[in-house]
């Protein structure tokens, strides 16, 4: 019975190593650095955002000159509610094409990384920050192909 008891512990244990030899992991930070598409579509993002908080310091200015001209505050009004009337869909088109391009590219990380999983034989592949011990690190190869 101890026999037994001691070959079933050491089948589970073998295969809950076996399991460990499968598994691995990306660092999505790291990858997002080395990435150069990821650079550049970032650099894109960031110069939108740029252009952005410039029309709107120009609107503030118009705003701001309006009051220093002691314009009737009806006026006023109405300047700003022009202004948030233009202001709505440029914000809503900054956040879906910054969306689009996340989906896009998280997309193309994870469909890189399948590919690289399978070359290695890996089953599952998790997170970094979820790892503590173990597992096997992605990442270089990831970001070495999606260089490529």
């Amino acid at each position: 019975m101890k026999r037994l008891l001691f070959l079933a512990t050491a089948l589970l244990l073998s295969s809950q190593i076996y399991a460990a030899d499968n598994i691995g992991y990306l660092d999505m930070d790291r990858i997002l650095q080395s990435y150069k598409e990821a650079d550049r579509i970032m650099h894109d993002i960031k110069g939108k955002r740029e252009e952005y908080q410039k029309f709107l310091e120009e609107k503030q200015a118009e705003i701001d000159k309006a009051k220093e001209n002691k314009e009737k505050e009806e006026k006023i009004k109405e300047r700003i509610q022009k202004l948030e009337a233009e202001i709505k869909p440029k914000q809503e088109e900054i956040l879906k094409r910054e969306s689009e391009i996340q989906r896009s590219l998280f997309s193309k990380i994870i469909e890189t990384a399948k590919v690289i999983a399978k070359e290695y034989g890996i089953d599952t592949v998790l997170d970094k920050r979820v790892v503590y011990i173990g597992g096997f690190d992605l990442t270089e190869f990831v970001t070495d192909k999606l260089n490529k």
